[in-house]
């Protein structure tokens, strides 16, 4: 965090790199809180990078550790939107972890785009409930 003050002080501006290791480190700390305020953080302002791929990847699997599930899902849906191309497993850990906790019919709703969206048709499996 103090490096990201002190490239402010020297008007250099962080970019993903930047926003992606802090997130890491607070994700590595177990700190959800300030996780998810960099995130937002990123994108904010006409010059801020937004977030990649790599971001997602370091978010989702931390946000579903911690039973933040409506994140884990808006997030997904952003990888659709955005086009990204994550690993089948980075979804599928969220459609898991949704019927998991019975939150099924978002989970349905995942699985639905995964298989409709033409740029790469995840193949995501809805687990039994069982």
């Amino acid at each position: 965090m103090e490096l990201v003050e002190e490239m402010k002080t020297r008007a250099v501006k962080p970019n993903a790199f930047s926003f992606n290791a802090l997130i890491k480190g607070y994700v590595m700390e177990g700190n959800l809180e300030e996780a998810k305020w960099w995130y937002d953080k990123i994108g904010e302002g006409e010059s801020a990078p937004a977030p990649g791929k790599k971001t997602f990847e370091i978010v989702v699997p931390f946000v579903c550790e911690k039973g933040e599930l409506e994140l884990a899902f808006e997030l997904c849906k952003e990888i659709f939107k955005r086009k990204f191309l994550v690993d089948v497993s980075l979804l599928q850990l969220v459609v898991n972890t949704l019927v998991k906790e019975s939150k099924k019919e978002e989970a349905k709703k995942l699985v639905q785009l995964g298989k409709r969206h033409s740029y790469c048709r995840y193949d995501l499996k809805l687990p039994s409930c069982e």
